[in-house]
C-alpha cells in the first residue's frame, strides 16, 4: 500500500458546507474559516478542497475572502462553490461531492463543518479505517464515522440526549427490517463501548460508491418528504440508513470535539423535538415499520436517556412523542403512555 499522506493528497477530497445566518459578527466568521481551513493542505490537496456556500452570498464572499489571503500566503487555496439557494447542509454537501466525484482520482470524500470543531489531524485515522475496512471487507460502499469523546458536552445536554435517543432509534429499527430479510448488521468496525455509532457526528469519510449514494439518497429524501426538510437536516440521517440497506459498512473511529462552539448554526431556530422528529418519522417511513414495532423500539430507548430523568426531559420527549405519532396516524394515547421500567436499578 502506498504511504497514507500519499493516497490522502492523490486521492482525498474535502467539503465543508458554509451557512451563518446574515446578523453573524463577520470578524468571528472569518476567524472560524480561516481556523477551519488553515490547516487543509497538510493532507489534502488545496485543488481537492471545496467549501460550499449554501445559498448565503455574504458567506460565500468571506469565503473568497479567505481563499485569496491564503492563495497569497501560502501559495494555494480551496475553491468556493456558491449555491444560489438555500437548500440545506445535505444538499449542499451533495453539491460538493457532485463536483469532486468528476475527477477520477479521488476515491475519497471527507465532510468537516464550518465551524472549527473538526480537527484536521483526526484525518489519517479515519481515512485509515476506511482503507483497512476495504481492504479486509473487499467492500466499497463505506462510510467512517468520527466519534465524538463527549455528546453534550460541547452543544448543550438536551441535544445530545437527542442525538442518542435517535441513533438508538434508527440503529435498532434498520436491524430490525434487516433481520427479518435475513441480514445481519456489520457492526466489527465500530470502536468505542456502545455498537451503536455516532451517526449525528458531521465528521465523516465516504468511499466514492458511498459519495454517490449520499448524492441520491439526500436528493430523493428532499423531494419526496419536502415538508420535513430532509435537506437540512438529514443529512446524517438519510446516508447512514441507504448506507445500511445497500448493504454497506459503516466503521467508527475516535476524533476529537473543539469544546467551545462560539457560532453554532445548527438547526436555525428549529426546536429540538420538532428536529428530531422529523428524522425518527423519515426513517418510520422509509422502512415501513409497524407502528407497534416502532413505538417498542422507542420504548425501548427512551429509558436509558437522561431526558426522562427530569420533568423538563420528560415535556421535551412527549413532545418528540406527539410530532412523531400525529405524522404517523398512530393512536395518541396509545403513543404518549408512560413507559415502566424496573423499579430499582
Amino acid at each position: 500500500m502506498k504511504d497514507l499522506n500519499d493516497i490522502m493528497r492523490s486521492h482525498l477530497g474535502m467539503v465543508i458546507p458554509v451557512w451563518f445566518p446574515e446578523d453573524s459578527d463577520t470578524h468571528q466568521v472569518a476567524a472560524l474559516l480561516c481556523a477551519t481551513m488553515k490547516d487543509c493542505p497538510r493532507f489534502v490537496h488545496w485543488e481537492n478542497v471545496l467549501v460550499v456556500a449554501d445559498g448565503a452570498p455574504w458567506a460565500a464572499e468571506l469565503a473568497r475572502e479567505q481563499a485569496q489571503a491564503f492563495e497569497k500566503e501560502l501559495g494555494g487555496s480551496f475553491r468556493v462553490l456558491e449555491l444560489a439557494e438555500n437548500g440545506g447542509k445535505g444538499l449542499a454537501v451533495a453539491c460538493g461531492f457532485e463536483e469532486l466525484l468528476k475527477k477520477e482520482g479521488i476515491s475519497h470524500f471527507c465532510v468537516r463543518d464550518d465551524d472549527n470543531d473538526h480537527s484536521i489531524f483526526d484525518l489519517p485515522h479515519l481515512i485509515r479505517l476506511c482503507l483497512q475496512i476495504q481492504s479486509e471487507e473487499k467492500a466499497e460502499l463505506i462510510m467512517v464515522v468520527g466519534a465524538r469523546p463527549d455528546i453534550a458536552r460541547p452543544m448543550g445536554f438536551w441535544r445530545g440526549e437527542f442525538e442518542l435517543l435517535h441513533n438508538a432509534c434508527l440503529w435498532e429499527c434498520t436491524k430490525y427490517v434487516l433481520a427479518r430479510q435475513g441480514r445481519v448488521v456489520n457492526t466489527q468496525w465500530i470502536s468505542g463501548k456502545s455498537q451503536i455509532p455516532d451517526l449525528e457526528s458531521g465528521y465523516k469519510i465516504y468511499s466514492r460508491q458511498a459519495a454517490e449514494l449520499f448524492i441520491s439518497s439526500i436528493r430523493d429524501a428532499s423531494d419526496q418528504y419536502g415538508d420535513m426538510r430532509m435537506g437540512h437536516f438529514g443529512v446524517e440521517t438519510v446516508p447512514a440508513l441507504e448506507i445500511l440497506l445497500n448493504d454497506g459498512i459503516i466503521g467508527q473511529g475516535r476524533r476529537t470535539a473543539y469544546d467551545r462552539q462560539p457560532l453554532s448554526t445548527f438547526a436555525a431556530g428549529t426546536k429540538l423535538p420538532r428536529l428530531y422528529a422529523n428524522q425518527a418519522i423519515y426513517v418510520y417511513k422509509r422502512l415501513e415499520v409497524a407502528p407497534e414495532t416502532a413505538l417498542q423500539i422507542l420504548r425501548n430507548s427512551i429509558p436509558h436517556s437522561q431526558l426522562a430523568r427530569s420533568p423538563e426531559g420528560r415535556g421535551l420527549l412527549d413532545e418528540y412523542r406527539e410530532h412523531i405519532c400525529l405524522a404517523m396516524g398512530w393512536n395518541k394515547d396509545e403513543a404518549l403512555k408512560s413507559i415502566s421500567v424496573p423499579e430499582f436499578i
